[in-house]
């Protein structure tokens, strides 16, 4: 997965094919469910002060933007939702578009 991303960091048309395209997700998935981390605790002597980055994953977030479908929301319509999502629970305001009720 790691070398998906950094090939794809490199050349982005390579985001193209589905390989590339769904490592990206793949990576999202993995930080979304707390099992990869962008920065990891490491040695508190290192020069980074006890927090290793991973540039990668890092690098795949950024990716995952320009592979995901967006779109506008009118916020004059919406109202907070709370969700839960990942191993935390963890409150995420999700937006609604009210104009269908």
């Amino acid at each position: 997965m790691k070398e998906l991303i950094l090939e794809a960091w490199v050349n982005r048309e390579l985001l193209k094919d589905n390989k590339y395209s769904d490592a990206v997700r793949a990576v999202i998935e993995e930080v979304d469910k707390g099992r990869l981390r962008v920065a990891s605790p490491s040695d508190p002597s290192t020069p980074q002060g006890g927090w290793q980055v991973n540039e990668w994953v890092k690098q795949a977030i950024l990716l995952y933007f320009g592979i995901q479908q967006m779109q506008t929301v009118d916020a004059a319509k919406q109202q907070p939702i709370p969700y839960s999502i990942g191993y935390v629970e963890t409150f995420f305001w999700y937006l609604y578009d009210k104009s269908d009720e």
